[in-house]
């Protein structure tokens, strides 16, 4: 009686195991919709979350540039890139750029708040699109709502462009 029950449990552990990575994997590669954004795309289309989870207009606002950061909470070097993120944050704000964090799903708080980024500069996609196959990534939108740059893991590059804009080079 043992046996069988023993053998009826692992069944449904396994089952329930399978099913788990199969939910996991149509959610995340099947479900939400691809945009890879590259030069000249526009982000007009796409809803954004605030981190209370309300819709907002946030990419439609106007602003001469936007600095946005496109990362994963499940991306580790995303999270290590935090602390970075901040200082480039603080360094570099002006009245020619607004800068912004787009989580691709749920916004990590508890390492925002470490890494000392205010809270309402985090957005979140809700897993419902995906713009690109690589976090983080980089993009500087101009007033437009047009990508005037895309840039993969290089936050120096990244910098290197916000300077460029700003007429340091």
């Amino acid at each position: 009686m043992k046996k069988r029950l023993l053998i009826i449990l692992s069944v449904l552990t396994a089952l329930v195991l399978v099913g788990s990575v199969i939910f996991y994997i149509y959610f995340n590669f099947f479900y939400a919709k691809s945009v890879n954004l590259t030069y000249g795309d526009s982000l007009s289309n796409i809803d954004v979350y605030t981190h209370d989870g309300e819709k907002t207009d946030f990419l439609n606002t106007p602003s001469k540039y936007k600095v946005i950061f496109y990362t994963s909470n499940h991306c580790q070097a995303c999270l290590n890139d935090l602390e970075a993120i901040s200082r480039i944050m603080k360094l570099y704000n002006s009245n020619n750029f607004e800068f912004a964090i787009l989580w691709e799903g749920g916004l990590p708080e508890n390492r925002i708040k470490k890494a000392g980024i205010e809270i309402g500069k985090n957005y979140s996609l809700k897993n419902q699109v995906k713009l690109s196959s690589l976090t983080p990534r980089g993009f500087i939108i101009n007033g437009n709502n047009k990508v005037v740059f895309t840039s993969d893991a290089d936050l120096e590059l990244l910098t290197k462009k916000i300077l460029e804009i700003q007429g340091n080079v």
